[in-house]
């Protein structure tokens, strides 16, 4: 069972805690790391070995992406992936999950 998925009713038999980031949360956090360290969806697509177009698809929440995807994100975003991982738990849960601070803004600027 996946853990990040696009249904927004859950079962209890899945094993999946309500309200579980979806694959929309992990695009909209991708969308807004990416805008904070001024990025261009090309510039992050080329960093992250993927298309532009499907990072698109990504960033709207409509792709599944498979670990290497999320992980080749992480590293051109210059974050780990489990900081992304909670960037997509504060689109989620709201800012005021954010315990970790502010890791939308970072060095990388191209």
């Amino acid at each position: 069972m996946h853990c990040c998925h696009t249904d927004t009713k859950q079962q209890p038999s899945q094993g999946v805690s309500p309200g579980a980031p979806s694959n929309a949360h992990l695009g909209h956090g991708v969308r807004r790391l990416r805008i904070a360290r001024r990025l261009s969806i090309e510039a992050l697509a080329a960093d992250a070995d993927m298309h532009p177009t499907y990072l698109s698809t990504i960033e709207r929440g409509l792709s599944n992406p498979t670990w290497t995807k999320v992980c080749n994100l992480a590293e051109a975003l210059d974050i780990t992936v489990s900081a992304l991982a909670r960037v997509a738990e504060a689109e989620a849960y709201g800012a005021a999950y954010a315990p970790y601070g502010d890791i939308t803004t970072g060095p990388r600027t191209s």
